[in-house]
């Protein structure tokens, strides 16, 4: 026989008393507030139906009060799924991400992962932070959204080292599958001991080959620069300190973080010791 595990979906039942008023005592002359307590009643419509939860698929059903008397079954769908019922699969890329060095094994590496077309647009991003001592024999999962299959899609990743916040090398994946509503992709990142070198010169920016392929190039842009020749201007909104690799993307220097690289990791702040201790 199988055991079915009984699921426990959140619920104000639990909550037995809330405040419904409160009354001035007006005879006191500290005037004293007095309260009183009513219980939650119990509406059957906040409880959500077998068919509800049945219906959702890969995700949470929750109820939404329109009034006092009425409300309505919402579904909360995960990142991979979209519809009404959550039942549509969304146009993604699942990248398993495993990274080798030879040297740096201290140092920290930021790999910014971007989905793009054949016009250079980005489709979607993501990063991830790699320490060789901590993160040797991780795979990381990411994923990617594109909006039509009508194009052609490639996966180009940088790492940066952030320690000195330096470019080191660029890997290029296209993708050849888009017929698939999830393209499966894995990667294996070896990184180079010294700093990839420009082979010439963009008009915002230095070109590239990739590691993967020396036969491909591209333009690495300056910081409030964008495009295939680093010609479109924009900009930058990072912090200071930081690197802007598009509009929407920036690489944090160690001991900040975000979006925008403007939170501080204060578990990274130096600080001195008091009566002479290290």
């Amino acid at each position: 026989t199988v055991k079915q595990v009984k699921l426990i979906y959140f619920k104000l039942l639990s909550m037995p008393l809330y405040l419904t008023q409160s009354i001035a005592d007006e005879i006191s002359s500290e005037k004293s507030i007095k309260t009183t307590a009513q219980s939650i009643p119990v509406d059957p419509l906040t409880r959500m139906s077998k068919m509800d939860q049945w219906q959702c698929n890969h995700g949470i059903p929750i109820r939404i009060r329109i009034d006092s008397t009425r409300n309505k079954t919402h579904f909360l769908c995960p990142p991979s799924y979209y519809g009404d019922l959550c039942e549509y699969q969304s146009q993604r890329v699942s990248l398993t991400i495993q990274v080798r060095v030879t040297t740096d094994w201290r140092n920290v590496f930021s790999f910014i992962i971007i989905l793009i077309d054949d016009n250079e647009i980005i489709q979607s991003h993501d990063y991830i932070e790699y320490l060789a001592i901590r993160d040797c024999d991780t795979k990381f999962n990411v994923y990617l959204f594109y909006s039509t299959r009508s194009k052609n899609y490639f996966i180009r990743i940088h790492a940066f080292n952030r320690l000195a916040l330096k470019y080191r090398a660029s890997w290029i994946f296209p993708l050849k599958f888009l017929f698939l509503p999830v393209h499966r992709l894995s990667v294996l990142l070896k990184v180079p001991v010294l700093d990839n070198q420009p082979i010439q010169t963009c008009i915002h920016g230095q070109r590239y080959n990739y590691i993967n392929n020396q036969n491909s190039t591209f333009c690495q842009c300056e910081s409030g620069w964008s495009g295939a020749q680093c010609s479109i201007e924009y900009r930058c909104d990072c912090a200071p300190d930081s690197l802007c690799i598009d509009r929407s993307i920036c690489v944090c220097p160690l001991g900040r973080f975000g979006s925008r690289c403007y939170l501080i990791q204060s578990s990274c702040q130096l600080k001195t010791c008091i009566n002479n201790d290290q």
